[in-house]
């Protein structure tokens, strides 16, 4: 985790009484306190980057247990722990039956302390792209870097939602939060934490099924974002659909009674002109070119990105600023500052004049063929005859379908034109052998796949066979890592 302390504002604090009640225990070691009412500066998960003045709150899980560093958090200057069972220290200690339930309940403890518009994002793909388009437009509107909170970098789950909203403080003028799930639920227990005015979910693909069991489920999890919105004091809350989404009527739907009371207003974006946010695009070589159809009226934008992926990304990012005010100048501002997040298409130069997309961050097969698109829409813009080339490592979390839908894919990218295929892992045999199924069917002697057992033999193969005109989509799920593969290729700096 990239981000293991949160600092609190010091105009703002929380004090170790409200902590107990909050928590529903009594203090061990109060003899230690001065008084009860001693506020302390910070919260931290991870004793190497605690600082001076914080609480440490002792983590446990399948292969750690925080527990037994309290004499580094002790170093490291902690004022105060909370813990599963009580510890050799002179620090006043809060015992809770779960510190993972406990970082949550003093997140939401944090957050009742602000009013402010917070936006909510989930999704299968996109989230993290719309998130920080969504924060570049919120920072045009609010005139400053320092005046959004935005979760860091992935930060999403049980453990970065609660210390995303402990980051809050009275320079915020707004929030824009990213949700994870890998189970029912979850984002519903979330979202009581984040109490978001605005909730938007940018699809449900084929992505972490394994804790679904079905893309229905996962579509079913989404919804969950929704779930809070009705029970605002005095205000609206905003549901952002994707309308060309095949859930979009379930999310509507879901929606409809708070809708009808008047707690809920439904706005939808997508390429349908019915949709609340639409836009007309034009391909360029240098990006897209949008214009963005709103309540508020037209804007052209100029989109440094390509894909119709990020055509979604980015409207969705439209309609949640002008959910909470933005006008069409800072959307339009915000929307051309952007630039790429991270390991999500990132052009790189490679090896004997080759150009290297690193989508490595994740990968499912919605996402897959979205890369596949972007880089489709390169190739036809430039003049050149390019040769398009994916490297391809297993997508994880599929669940039972996981060889299902490495073989579809496998079909689906040969229909794509991609004409080589690189593929590593167990499942990726799967997509391998579908790919060259496919190639056969279509009397297609020039497009060429071989599969690899590990990415040791790929990086040993491909450092010498690409060239120029030669476009490299790199995907894999994180737990490939294949930026491993982008790095043997990518020319050094």
């Amino acid at each position: 985790m990239s981000n293991q302390h949160s600092n609190i504002n010091q105009s703002l604090s929380i004090h170790f009484s409200e902590l107990a009640s909050a928590l529903g225990v009594v203090f061990e070691n109060k003899s230690a306190l001065s008084a009860l009412d001693v506020k302390f500066s910070g919260l931290s998960i991870n004793t190497r980057t605690i600082k001076k003045g914080d609480v440490f709150v002792a983590l446990k899980g399948e292969n750690f247990d925080a527990h037994n560093f309290i004499k580094q958090a002790e170093e490291q200057g902690a004022c105060g722990l909370i813990v599963e069972r009580k510890v050799a220290s002179e620090l006043p200690q809060l015992i809770v039956t779960d510190t993972r339930m406990a970082l949550g309940k003093i997140a939401l403890l944090w957050r009742q302390k602000f009013t402010l518009p917070v936006i909510a994002i989930t999704g299968s793909c996109g989230k993290t792209t719309v998130k920080e388009m969504t924060s570049s437009i919120l920072r045009c509107a609010f005139s400053g870097h320092g005046s959004v909170l935005a979760t860091l970098g992935n930060l999403n789950n049980d453990i970065g939602v609660p210390l995303t909203l402990m980051r809050l403080n009275t320079a915020h003028k707004a929030a824009v939060i990213e949700i994870g799930a890998n189970h029912q639920g979850e984002i519903a227990q979330l979202v009581k934490l984040v109490q978001p005015d605005v909730a938007l979910i940018t699809n449900a693909a084929h992505a972490h099924i394994e804790g679904f069991g079905s893309i229905e489920g996962v579509a079913q999890a989404k919804s969950e974002i929704y779930s809070d919105l009705a029970l605002r004091d005095n205000t609206q809350g905003i549901a952002i659909i994707n309308a060309d989404d095949k859930f979009a009527h379930q999310w509507i739907k879901c929606n409809q009674q708070a809708e009808s009371e008047g707690r809920v207003k439904v706005v939808t974006f997508g390429l349908n002109n019915t949709a609340d946010v639409s836009a007309h695009y034009q391909q360029k070589e240098d990006g897209i070119e949008l214009k963005i159809k709103t309540s508020l009226g037209d804007q052209l934008v100029s989109l440094n990105l390509f894909g119709q992926h990020n055509i979604y990304n980015a409207l969705a990012a439209t309609a949640a600023g002008i959910a909470i005010g933005c006008s069409l100048a800072d959307v339009k501002k915000g929307l051309e500052n952007f630039d790429d997040v991270s390991g999500r298409f990132e052009r790189k130069a490679g090896l004997h004049g080759s150009l290297i997309f690193d989508d490595t961050y994740n990968a499912n097969p919605g996402s897959v063929k979205a890369g596949i698109d972007a880089l489709k829409q390169i190739a036809g813009q430039q003049n050149t005859e390019n040769k398009m080339v994916l490297i391809l490592g297993d997508m994880g979390e599929l669940g039972d379908e996981s060889k299902q839908l490495h073989y579809q894919l496998g079909s689906d990218i040969a229909d794509l034109g991609i004409e080589q295929l690189l593929t590593v892992g167990d499942y990726t045999r799967e997509t391998h052998q579908a790919y060259c199924a496919q190639v056969s069917a279509l009397n297609k002697g020039d497009m060429k796949a071989v599969h690899f057992d590990n990415k040791q033999e790929l990086i040993d193969s491909i450092k010498e066979q690409f060239h120029d005109n030669e476009l490299i989509l790199v995907k894999g799920s994180r737990s490939m890592a294949m930026e491993s593969v982008v790095s043997a290729m990518e020319v050094a700096h």
